[in-house]
């Protein structure tokens, strides 16, 4: 099984994106695209906040590796997440899991996360670097930039070869 561990600010949103959506709020919207109750705002300002490019990069990361995510990011101790998920994977996002962490050891959690699994490779997506990340998953890390459109076409491509690398998670188990 290969696995993305998927931070959401900073990967699928950005600078750019919410300086065009401000400009033109007419835009297409993540909830434009599905069946959604009105009167939820708050699951509207989370889906309204993802840069459709960006969504349709991480699906060409799962398409030509055949990956499953696991949510890292913040959203996924928000009482809408589960709404937020299921739209993901009606748009094909095969979220599976999330991690369990309190947010500052994002490390921790995902070093737990592979430990319980049978993870054959996994890469990292996220803007951030936490203070638990060791020198493993750092070699497992694309990382993105807010200010330079999320994950744009280079880190697709980046995500893409680590996934598709012919190293097995096993050689550098982590501890």
């Amino acid at each position: 099984m290969k696995i993305i561990f998927l931070d959401f600010d900073g990967v699928l949103n950005n600078e750019t994106f919410f300086i065009k959506r401000h400009k033109n709020m007419s835009g297409l919207r993540m909830f434009d695209l599905c069946s959604l109750n009105k009167e939820d705002e708050m699951v509207k300002h989370l889906l309204g906040s993802i840069d459709l490019d960006n969504l349709d990069n991480l699906k060409e990361i799962i398409n030509k590796t055949n990956s499953l995510v696991v949510v890292t990011s913040s959203w996924k101790r928000l009482n809408a997440f589960k709404i937020v998920s299921k739209y993901l994977i009606k748009y094909g996002i095969p979220i599976i899991d999330r991690t369990y962490d309190n947010g500052s050891n994002r490390g921790t959690g995902i070093k737990n996360y592979l430990n319980t699994k049978d993870i054959e490779k996994y890469i990292v997506i996220d803007d951030e670097i936490f203070r638990d990340y060791d020198d493993i998953i750092m070699s497992h890390l694309v990382k993105t930039n807010f200010y330079d459109r999320g994950l744009n076409e280079e880190c697709t491509e980046k995500a893409i070869k680590l996934l598709n690398k012919e190293q097995n998670y096993e050689s550098s188990k982590t501890k």
